[in-house]
């Protein structure tokens, strides 16, 4: 009699851990293709905007939207078509933000494969995303770094790869990222920071720029910090290997960057302190490569390339 007992509690505690597991099964199940159809919901909804990018300059971006209703409002934003911005500060950006932007698709899975290290480890302070995956997430998604979030920035980047060129994804993002407390896009920053268009950027204003960008609203507390300076000390290097910078210009360059940074300290202020360098050190004369619109000029996706100067 007791055995029969417990006979039967055995089988129905199986028969109650058999439910909940098939339960379970299905939850997954429809959380998957619930998770499927946003994704290729995704570039469906966005193809239209994606689309008007080829021939127009957004407005506004998602970003731009959401830090305004975060009490970030856009107080400089200024478009100008790629040939107007100094070759040396278009590809200081590409070297350090996405070497491989112009040699490979979408998705730089060289980042991908350093990412997914940085995430086993536990890591998720940076998302690694190379230039298409940060203007797709730029134009059209939050910050929040989820999986969900980076499955979307994937397809949006592949949509963008599909509608534009990279030359045009790279004018598109110059433009479009933030670079300061409310200053969105390079020639606002280069205004704003030195005084000057973009298109009169010199290699050492170009590196101090583009230390901007991983930390845009930290602003002179992050560019004048210890991390930063090796960020710039990277960006003249690849420049220099980029033959941007000859032997001369990149000592020239390394010193003018670190006056920078000890004249700003003393200031307060970028434009303050690049005013000091140039009363120290002289007038620094902008990159001597043409625009890419002259025809005598690499195309830019070969003057951005470390592989020019062969080693």
């Amino acid at each position: 009699m007791g055995s029969g007992k417990c006979r039967l509690s055995r089988t129905r505690a199986v028969n109650s851990v058999r439910l909940l597991v098939r339960l379970l099964v299905r939850l997954v199940a429809l959380a998957s293709l619930l998770a499927l159809a946003d994704l290729a919901v995704t570039p469906v909804m966005s193809r239209r905007q994606v689309q008007a990018l080829v021939v127009s300059a957004p407005s506004a971006t998602a970003y731009m939207e959401r830090a305004a209703r975060a009490g970030h409002p856009v107080r400089e934003y200024r478009w100008v078509p790629l040939p107007t911005i100094a070759p040396v500060a278009a590809c200081a950006v590409v070297l350090s933000e996405d070497e491989d932007f112009f040699r490979q698709g979408s998705v730089t899975w060289r980042a991908q494969r350093v990412l997914m290290q940085r995430m086993l480890r536990g890591d998720f302070s940076r998302d690694g995303s190379g230039l298409s995956q940060q203007l797709a997430g730029n134009l059209f998604l939050n910050a929040n770094r989820t999986p969900r979030r980076k499955a979307r920035e994937y397809l949006l980047a592949h949509e963008l790869g599909q509608a534009l060129s990279k030359v045009r994804i790279l004018e598109l993002y110059l433009n479009v990222v933030e670079w300061g407390e409310g200053i969105w896009g390079i020639e606002a920053a280069s205004q704003h920071y030195f005084g000057v268009a973009a298109d009169s950027l010199t290699p050492a204003q170009a590196v101090v720029l583009t230390s901007f960008l991983p930390a845009p609203r930290r602003e002179l507390d992050y560019v004048l910090g210890n991390l930063a300076l090796q960020r710039q000390e990277a960006i003249i290097r690849k420049l220099w290997m980029a033959r941007l910078l000859s032997d001369r210009g990149r000592m020239q360059t390394l010193d003018r960057v670190r006056e920078w940074r000890t004249q700003t300290r003393l200031s307060g202020s970028a434009r303050e302190g690049w005013a000091r360098v140039a009363a120290l050190m002289g007038d620094e004369a902008p990159s001597f490569e043409a625009a890419p619109a002259d025809p005598l000029a690499p195309p830019l996706p070969r003057l951005c390339s470390t592989r020019r100067r062969g080693a």
